[in-house]
Order: structure tokens, then C-alpha cells, then sequence
């Protein structure tokens, strides 16, 4: 309940009080109004580290909201993944939706990649770069080489 100096943190206190047993170090008490000094009930949540970092991670790096491919949800894109046409609340919703997802025939996906970069074929089907890789490597559908298209001046 006290720091390293042994000064008793009132939040946690008020926080062990609410929950009617001593809190463990590695329990956070958070502040729902981010003010560190309102040590009311109602203002402190108990939280695990982790749930701590995931509740403050979106001070750190910007990023767009967004409804999820598969349910509709509301996502929390970072700016890293807001290149991406769609977004996905979790692992489950984003199989099922690549499952579904709208691959053109072998054929017709072996003549984009002919005709341009396996990065901008992936942006327009509506997939990673990496599933469309994985789906070349494992019908055999040849792509150009890497650097290709850079070398032979593709536009961006």
C-alpha cells in the first residue's frame, strides 16, 4: 500500500477498501477521469498491468476508429494499419472474413500480378500482402520478383 519512500497511496487504499481485501503489487488503480488527486469509489478501477497498458495505449500513438470487416464492431485502428482497407476487431472475426473473403480465380489473380505489384493487387482485392503471398505460394501462382516493379519504374 506504500511506495518505496513508505508514504501510503491513498487510491489504493480507498481501492483495497472497495474490494474488501489488500491489493496485490502487481494490481494498478486507475483514475476513469484521469485526474490523480479524486479518490472517490466511483473513480478508481482495479486493473491488471496489462489492462492498464491497453487502456493508455491510445495516448500514445494516434490512430482511426473504424467498424470491423466480419461483425460491425467499433476498432481502434493504428495509424501503422490505417493503410489497410479493412479493419478487424479480432483473430476469430478476421478468419472468418478472409475465409469469405473475395478471391478472384487463379487465372485472373495470376494476370494482376503480371500487371502489377503484388502490394497494389493486395489493396484492391481487400487482403494483406501476406495472404496474398501465402495463397501464390500455395496455388503455385507465380508473381514477379522482388524489386521487379521498382526497377522497371511502377508508379506508387
Amino acid at each position: 500500500m506504500s511506495d518505496g519512500a513508505g508514504l501510503l497511496k491513498i487510491h489504493r487504499a480507498v481501492a483495497a477498501e472497495m474490494a474488501g481485501r489488500w491489493l496485490d503489487e502487481s494490481e494498478h488503480v486507475h483514475h476513469e477521469d484521469e485526474n490523480p488527486m479524486n479518490w472517490s469509489q466511483d473513480n478508481l478501477v482495479i486493473m491488471t498491468p496489462g489492462q492498464h497498458n491497453a487502456h493508455h495505449a491510445h495516448e500514445r500513438s494516434p490512430a482511426v476508429h473504424r467498424k470491423c470487416g466480419a461483425c460491425g464492431k467499433d476498432v481502434r485502428v493504428p495509424m501503422s494499419h490505417a493503410k489497410y482497407k479493412t479493419s478487424y476487431c479480432n483473430v476469430v472475426c478476421m478468419t472468418k472474413a478472409y475465409e469469405h473473403a473475395p478471391w478472384p480465380s487463379d487465372a485472373a489473380l495470376a494476370l494482376m500480378l503480371v500487371n502489377s505489384p503484388a502490394s497494389h493487387v493486395a489493396k484492391e482485392i481487400g487482403v494483406s500482402e501476406a495472404s496474398l503471398r501465402k495463397r501464390c505460394r500455395k496455388r503455385r501462382i507465380k508473381k514477379k520478383p522482388r524489386g521487379y516493379w521498382q526497377r522497371h519504374g511502377y508508379p506508387n
